[in-house]
């Protein structure tokens, strides 16, 4: 019961981190070419990596715990976008008001928030069909 829980939460969160990547792309498209060009790499990357991201823990609560292989992936990257996602929230809550940027705030929250859940998940789905094996 409490894994079905968290699991919804855990498609939640991937499609809130989806949402984070479309609304990167569309910036990316018509707003960083005029205003900011020498940036546009660098933001691709990132909603690329956040898209990537969203999808293993999609294919992860789909596909189950059985593949080992993912799991482990969704586990490694949860550790890095909870990482990610701190360093985000604590640097704009260390900002200056000149250099305070909301968004990066949020995206820092929601990353965390989903690495945070991944995580959980992974590890409890994990246990779960390692239990499930020995038995």
């Amino acid at each position: 019961m409490a894994v079905s829980w968290i699991r919804g939460i855990v498609v939640l969160a991937s499609l809130a981190t989806g949402a984070v990547a479309i609304w990167l792309l569309a910036v990316i498209a018509f707003v960083l070419p005029s205003r900011d060009p020498a940036h546009v790499p660098m933001w691709t990357g990132v909603a690329v990596s956040l898209a990537v991201y969203a999808s293993l823990c999609l294919g992860s609560v789909t596909f189950g715990a059985g593949r080992r292989g993912l799991a482990a992936l969704v586990l490694v990257l949860s550790l890095v976008a909870i990482a990610l996602g701190g360093y985000g929230v604590v640097a704009m809550f260390r900002a200056s008001r000149n250099h305070f940027e909301g968004y990066l705030l949020l995206m820092g929250v929601i990353l965390l928030g989903h690495g945070a859940v991944a995580l959980v998940y992974t590890a409890l789905t994990s246990a779960l069909a390692r239990r499930t094996a020995d038995a």
